[in-house]
């Protein structure tokens, strides 16, 4: 078939918006049940990777840079892997829309304290970042600055790391040991206790 045929572009354009509907609604569904972890032991890092091994083609793309720094020797948490994986790809997905003209994403995690009893993961893109104005909304549900987000991305990281007794704050532009010489874009940080069913 012809690359102009209009029906192998219907097709693609049915595609596409196939896709993003099922992303609208497992987005919803998402938001709207209950979430309870299944608690067992999780390495974090290897979750991270795994959400990073999915969007490799896309961060190449985009020409996206990932710079890598995990706590070593840390302690694993007791956790839900797939919930924590659905959570990191949302962050993962809003810093890849904030570098538009490609960037960097900084992954890090290390522990809070001596006893290694509280994990932190920081996610921190190089982007355009969040106006104070819409800083204090970005985790209500259904609010985006985007054209065509549904808003509910961040309120869904928020109920799944608050669901593992957890606390997830926002930081635009991040501090700057993590953005270096560029004081741009917006940071997640993720704070897991160790064993939150102690």
């Amino acid at each position: 078939m012809d690359e102009g045929d209009p029906k192998k572009q219907l097709g693609e354009i049915i595609m596409q918006e196939t896709t993003r509907l099922n992303s609208i609604v497992t987005n919803f569904l998402d938001f709207a049940r209950p979430t309870t972890p299944n608690y067992s032991e999780c390495r974090v890092d290897m979750v991270l990777k795994r959400n990073l091994k999915f969007l490799e083609v896309e961060l190449e793309r985009r020409d996206i840079r990932v710079e890598l720094r995990f706590a070593e020797n840390g302690r694993p948490v007791m956790a839900d892997g797939d919930l924590l994986y659905r959570a990191f790809l949302n962050i993962f997905v809003n810093a890849m829309e904030a570098l538009e003209g490609g960037g960097t994403i900084r992954v890090v995690t290390r522990y809070r304290d001596r006893q290694e009893d509280t994990l932190e993961v920081i996610i921190a893109d190089t982007g355009s970042g969040i106006s104070k104005a819409d800083i204090g909304r970005i985790f209500d549900p259904f609010f985006t600055t985007r054209k065509t987000g549904t808003g509910l991305g961040l309120a869904i990281v928020r109920n799944i790391i608050e669901s593992h007794g957890g606390t997830v704050d926002i930081k635009s532009p991040p501090p700057e040991e993590l953005t270096q010489l560029e004081r741009k874009g917006t940071a997640i940080f993720i704070s897991l206790p160790v064993n939150p069913v102690d």
